[in-house]
Formats: C-alpha cells, sequence, structure tokens
C-alpha cells in the first residue's frame, strides 16, 4: 500500500451533482444506521440514507465512473484484491438534528459475508456555501485537506478500515454519495 487515500477535488461538475440529488432525494430514506444488525443510535450516527442500487436510472451513467475511480485509486495506491460494488448510499446530514457520524470504520470484521468492504469511496454533491460543519475527517498521518473534501464534486477513496466521521452540520444540509469495493475477505 502507497498512501491511504485518494482524492480528486471537484471532479464532478455542479450539473452532474445537482441532478444527482434531485434522483437521490426521490429514493425512499431511512434512519442512517450502524453495522449489520441495522442498529440507530443518533449519538453515533445522525444522518438519513437511501440505497441506489444498479438498476437505478439516475444512477446509470454513474457506476461506470465510480468503477474507473475505484480502479484508478486501487492501482495509484492500494493494491487490494477486489471484485464489486455494493449499491451506493445517498446519504443526507441536517443541520436541524446535527446531523453527523461519529469515528467508525466501515469493514464489518466479526461479519460472516463472502466478501468484505476493502475500499471506500465518497462523492460530495452539496456545494460547501450551502452548509456549515459536516467535514469528513480521516485519522491518519497527512489526510486530505478537509476545506478542499468540502469542494462539490470532490470524490475520495480510500481503505475501509481506515476510521473516519462526519462532523456535525450545524448550517444548512450536506448530501454526498458513499460506495463500497468488495473482495474476497482480508487476510
Amino acid at each position: 500500500m502507497k498512501a491511504l487515500w485518494q482524492a480528486w477535488y471537484g471532479l464532478l461538475d455542479s450539473k452532474t451533482c445537482e441532478e444527482l440529488i434531485i434522483e437521490g432525494k426521490k429514493i425512499p430514506k431511512t434512519a442512517g444506521y450502524i453495522g449489520n444488525n441495522h442498529t440507530v443510535d443518533t449519538n453515533i450516527r445522525d444522518s438519513e440514507i437511501a440505497w441506489v442500487h444498479h438498476d437505478n436510472e439516475g444512477f446509470r451513467d454513474l457506476w461506470k465512473f465510480v468503477d474507473q475511480k475505484f480502479e484508478e485509486a486501487n492501482a495509484n495506491a492500494f493494491g487490494v484484491d477486489t471484485r464489486i460494488c455494493e449499491s451506493m448510499q445517498f446519504t443526507t446530514y441536517h443541520s436541524q438534528r446535527k446531523g453527523h457520524y461519529n469515528w467508525h470504520t466501515d469493514v464489518f470484521w466479526e461479519s460472516n459475508n463472502v466478501m468484505d468492504r476493502k475500499l471506500s469511496m465518497v462523492i460530495q454533491l452539496t456545494r460547501p456555501e450551502e452548509y456549515q460543519g459536516g467535514e469528513l475527517e480521516l485519522d491518519v498521518l497527512h489526510g486530505p485537506d478537509k476545506d478542499r473534501l468540502k469542494e462539490q464534486g470532490t470524490v475520495i477513496v480510500f481503505p475501509s478500515f481506515v476510521q473516519h466521521r462526519v462532523l456535525p452540520v450545524f448550517a444548512g444540509t450536506r448530501h454526498s454519495l458513499v460506495v463500497w469495493k468488495k473482495g474476497l475477505p482480508w487476510r
């Protein structure tokens, strides 16, 4: 492994991000939950989520882009065995509830799944002037610039075992897409 993250700032244009927000808002939402057992604990995570499946018309073009960025990041920095993408998660953090997600990893270490999450991707959809707070932080030495990660259209990929969090949103609303690339279990 050569690095613990790869980022492309402002990669997706504003029109595409706004269209993805519109499409994401059409999908039924649930409370953001934690882990495989779908526990809702707003002290740890307070957000709304909607699942974007591979057959969702409004996201069809995005899937190819996501696969390309995963492959590029993996070739540049990670070199891990990956096979398939999970469904995307359209995530909304509301300031009225101080939407946040405390420190966590995206790997379910004690799961009996055939494959583990290997790489995580976050795509920032909301323009930074539309919300305050809500910074994505990675628990790594020499992490990415939190302010740059807020730029609309920014894409970041990191190993799913890296701890990360979203700080509370205290004004406006933050929308993002999260997707994971899975592979054979970590060893």
